[in-house]
C-alpha cells in the first residue's frame, strides 16, 4: 500500500486538504517521544494512506513539531510527499518547499489559496514553477474542494514516477557538502540532503549519524569549512542561497497587477516594522499588554463583574423565592444557594475573560501577526 505525507506551513488549508483527500482517518496515538498527535487517514481514490505531519516552517527542529517531520523523514523514506503551499503567500512557503525537494523523494506540490491569490492580483504561472522546480504543481482551493479530482489524479502519477531532485549549488561551500556526504554510510536517505542538514546544524540528524559513521571526520571538516569560508555561520549561508533562489523564482513566475502591488508594498512596509530588528519585540510586548489590558480591565473584567452581580443578586434571589415557595428546608436552600450556584458562578464568572481573550488571540492570529 502506497504511503503518502501531507507536509506545508501551519494554518494554510492542510487539515481541509487532509479531510477531502481521506474518506475517514484516526488518531493512532501521539508520534514517537513526543506529545504531538498522529493522523493517518485512508486516500479516497487510491489505495494508500495519508499521514498527516505537523505544520512546519523548516526542518530545523526547534520545536517538537519540527522534531517529528524529520525524524519522519529519516524513517519513512519510501513516502511521496504532497507538500501544501500558499498561493498568496508562495515567497513564505517556497523554503520548507526546496528542503523537502533536496530531500529526493517523490514530491507533488498543492497550490493551495489559488483564490485569495487572484483576488490579491496574484497571478501564477504554474507550468513555469513546474519546470523550475521539476515537480508537478496543481492549483486547488482546499476549503472548497477544487481542484481535487486532478490532485489525485497526479497522487497516483507522482508516486510511480522516477525522481528529477532539484540540485542547489551552494557555491564555495560544494566542496564540504561532497565530503561529508562522502562520509556517510550509504542508505535509503540522499546523503547529500542529509550532509546538509548536519551543516544546518539539524540535531535529530546530527544524533542519528553519530551512530552509523565516525563523526570526529565530519566536525573536523565543518572545522575547516568555517575557517575556508571565514565564517562561524555555515547555515547562514545556505539561508542565503536558497533565499536569493525563490527570489529568482517569484520573480519568473509570479505576477502582480498594478493596483495590488501597491497594496503588496503596504503590507510589506507593515511587515518591514513589524518585525523590525530591534523594534519587533517592543511592538509585541505592547501588543500583549494591551490584550492583558483588555482581558482583565476594560472588556473582560467589566463583563465578569456584571455577570457577577447577576449571579450573586437577581438570579440567587429569584432561586431562594422559588425554593421558599416550594417549602424547601434550610439545609436544602444552603446547599443549592450557597453550594450549586456558588460554586458553579465562581467559575462562570471567568467565562467572560476566557472568551475576550481567546478573542483577541484568535484575530492576531487570523491577522497572520502570530505566525510573524
Amino acid at each position: 500500500m502506497a504511503q503518502f505525507a501531507l507536509a506545508g506551513n501551519p494554518n494554510i488549508g492542510k487539515t481541509s486538504l487532509f479531510n477531502i483527500l481521506t474518506g475517514t482517518y484516526e488518531y493512532v496515538g501521539n508520534w514517537s517521544g513526543v506529545t504531538v498527535e498522529k493522523k493517518v487517514g485512508k486516500l479516497r481514490k487510491h489505495n494508500g494512506t495519508l499521514i498527516d505531519l505537523p505544520g512546519i516552517y523548516s526542518l530545523n527542529p526547534m520545536t517538537a513539531d519540527e522534531t517529528v517531520v524529520t525524524h519522519f523523514l529519516l524513517e519513512e523514506g519510501n513516502s511521496t510527499i504532497l507538500n501544501i503551499v500558499n498561493a498568496a503567500q508562495l515567497k513564505r512557503n517556497l523554503y520548507l518547499t526546496i528542503q523537502l525537494l533536496e530531500y529526493e523523494k517523490p514530491l507533488l506540490i498543492a497550490l493551495n489559496m489559488i483564490d485569495v491569490a487572484k483576488n490579491n492580483g496574484i497571478h501564477i504561472n504554474t507550468k513555469k514553477l513546474e519546470t523550475l522546480l521539476h515537480v508537478p504543481v496543481v492549483p486547488i482551493i482546499a476549503r472548497t474542494g477544487w481542484g481535487r479530482t486532478e490532485l489525485e489524479e497526479q497522487l497516483q502519477h507522482t508516486a510511480d514516477q522516477d525522481v528529477s531532485p532539484l540540485r542547489v549549488n551552494y557555491g564555495d561551500l560544494e566542496y564540504f557538502i561532497e565530503q561529508i556526504a562522502g562520509l556517510i554510510p550509504d542508505g535509503h536517505i540522499s546523503k547529500r540532503w542529509l550532509a546538509l542538514q548536519i551543516i544546518e546544524n539539524n540535531e535529530t540528524v546530527i544524533s542519528t549519524i553519530r551512530e552509523k559513521c565516525s563523526f570526529e571526520k565530519v566536525e573536523s571538516l565543518l572545522i575547516v569549512a568555517q575557517t575556508a569560508l571565514e565564517t562561524d555561520d555555515l547555515e547562514k549561508i545556505i539561508r542565503k542561497v536558497r533565499n536569493d533562489l525563490i527570489h529568482s523564482i517569484i520573480e519568473e513566475i509570479e505576477e502582480v497587477t498594478e493596483k495590488n502591488q501597491q497594496k503588496k508594498l503596504s503590507t510589506e512596509k507593515v511587515d518591514a516594522l513589524l518585525m523590525h530588528r530591534y523594534l519587533g519585540m517592543p511592538i509585541f510586548l505592547v501588543v500583549m499588554f494591551l490584550i492583558f489590558k483588555a482581558t482583565f480591565d476594560w472588556i473582560g473584567g467589566p463583563l465578569s463583574e456584571i455577570l457577577d452581580g447577576l449571579l450573586s443578586g437577581p438570579i440567587t434571589d429569584w432561586i431562594t423565592a422559588g425554593l421558599s415557595v416550594m417549602g424547601a428546608s434550610s439545609f436544602l436552600q444552603s446547599l443549592v444557594i450557597d453550594g450549586i450556584v456558588a460554586g458553579v458562578g465562581g467559575v462562570l464568572v471567568f467565562i467572560p475573560q476566557i472568551f475576550t481573550l481567546f478573542l483577541l488571540i484568535s484575530l492576531i492570529e487570523d491577522s497572520g501577526y502570530m505566525t510573524r
